[in-house]
């Protein structure tokens, strides 16, 4: 059973990069636009990367060096564009590159911060098409894996595997689902995790206590149970924004793929239908609802016309702000069918090819953020979950998972080995992830009465098919 959660006095809510439009929960960008930009640019390059922001040196072909740029004892600049720009997010990455810049004196940071990933990509675009190379990025790793076929990355793993690498007992030291998301089907390590967090499940307590149910639901049919019981006069049970991480957790909780494992066709036909097929006997009969437009969803939790809803971790601060301390926010797993499964979101930080010594400080940036003290203090000031086994020890014992927020946080950490990472193919992103995408579109059109959910998942799995063959 979950823990029954009160509203935490601290709430700190800042921007939420990681939740946005048209998918709530995690926001993607159009990285086959980026990666025809970096493409087109290094073509013009001869296939080296462009000169570095600071247009110093020439850009590194060879492996970038593999000592700390601060023993090299030279100034240098580096730029760090990342999607955190304001609100608690902000102000936890200014302290750590402050604390960073204390520690590398001869390092400056020059932060460039967006609003969300879909600007932070525009930045980044931008930057490319003026021969203007960031050192340093947030990057879902299918935006990664369209740079390394640009040639515009260098690994972190060389880096690794120098002498200003990391120890094997400090690299087993993190979540190896979260380290995961960085490398690569051939196993190399390309990205290091930063903000991570999960899918979960929110309910009213108060709503669940008066329904007389006892506890949160565990399966798809206790689920659709609850929401029979909890939707009468202007309640609907279940209002959420179904989006495509929903989905895809859920096709895996029927044992199956979305996608083949080379990631290179879509096998969600029969999967795809039968969540489709559970999600619209629900919204047929009333119990269930669409609320997808401008987090809809989390107004609906707050007005208490809804009862429960599924979002990342990192929402918990807005659902107990728009709660309002009326009832007691309860996070829970998220419901399950034959196996568990739950999306690990978030962005990895990646290192782009410019001088080697800007790649040597870049490096020793994602050494610092992600090293124990850094991700505590991260955890602590974001409500990320932490990256680290030893910082939730240290968390643990310093009581804070004792903490509402917390125990938010204890569940989202519980489904961790549960948990897989975003896809590395490119073309799912035009299928399922960008305005207009196939897939979304006709998860929506049957949500809302317009097709049958076998007919939209045959046109969604046709679309799909079609573009992971190359085809508009």
């Amino acid at each position: 059973m979950a823990d029954e959660l009160a509203p935490p006095t601290t709430a700190s809510a800042g921007a939420r990069p990681v939740r946005g439009q048209p998918t709530p929960a995690r926001l993607r960008h159009a990285a086959a636009a980026a990666l025809t930009a970096v493409s087109l640019l290094l073509a013009a390059c001869g296939g080296a990367a462009a000169p570095s922001t600071s247009g110093a040196g020439t850009s590194s072909s060879a492996p970038a060096a593999s000592t700390s740029a601060a023993s090299a004892g030279q100034k240098v600049k580096i730029t760090f564009v990342n999607a955190m720009a304001s609100g608690a997010n902000a102000k936890a990455l200014a302290a750590l590159i402050r604390a960073f810049e204390a520690k590398y004196p001869n390092i400056t940071v020059n932060n460039i911060a967006e609003t969300s990933y879909t600007t932070e990509d525009t930045k980044i675009e931008a930057m490319l098409a003026a021969h203007q190379f960031p050192d340093l990025a947030q990057m879902y790793n299918t935006d990664g894996d369209n740079f390394i076929k640009a040639n515009a990355l260098v690994p972190v793993q060389q880096f690794l595997n120098g002498s200003n690498g990391l120890t094997s007992a400090d690299l087993a030291d993190f979540y190896p689902q979260m380290l995961n998301t960085g490398r690569w089907p051939d196993g190399t390590l390309w990205l290091m995790p930063f903000n991570k967090s999960t899918e979960v499940f929110y309910y009213n307590i108060n709503m669940f206590k008066a329904a007389g149910i006892s506890r949160p639901p565990t399966t798809w049919a206790e689920l659709a149970a609850d929401a029979k019981i909890l939707t009468k006069g202007k309640v609907i049970a279940w209002q959420d924004a179904f989006d495509m991480s929903t989905w895809e957790a859920f096709v895996k909780q029927e044992g199956e793929s979305y996608l083949n494992s080379a990631e290179t066709q879509p096998t969600f036909l029969q999967s795809g239908t039968q969540v489709l097929s559970f999600w619209t006997s629900l919204t047929k009969s009333g119990e269930a609802k669409l609320a997808n437009a401008n987090y809809a969803y989390e107004t609906d939790f707050g007005n208490q016309t809804s009862a429960m809803t599924m979002a990342s971790i990192a929402s918990y601060p807005y659902m107990v702000k728009a709660a309002g301390g009326k009832f007691q926010v309860g996070v829970a797993p998220m419901p399950a069918d034959k196996t568990r499964a739950v999306q690990l979101y978030g962005t990895d930080l990646g290192i782009f090819k410019t001088t080697p010594a800007e790649e040597a400080a870049a490096w020793d940036f994602i050494k610092f953020a992600t090293s124990a003290a850094q991700n505590e203090a991260w955890v602590k000031s974001t409500g990320y979950l932490p990256i680290r086994r030893s910082v939730t020890a240290a968390l643990t014992s310093e009581g804070y998972f004792n903490t509402p927020a917390g125990k938010a946080q204890t569940v989202a950490l519980n489904e961790i080995p549960y948990s897989f990472p975003d896809d590395f193919a490119g073309w799912w992103d035009q299928a399922a992830w960008l305005n207009g995408s196939p897939v979304p579109a006709q998860i929506q059109a049957a949500l809302i009465g317009q097709e049958s959910p076998q007919t939209a998942m045959q046109n969604a799995f046709n679309r799909a098919k079609q573009i992971a063959q190359g085809g508009e």
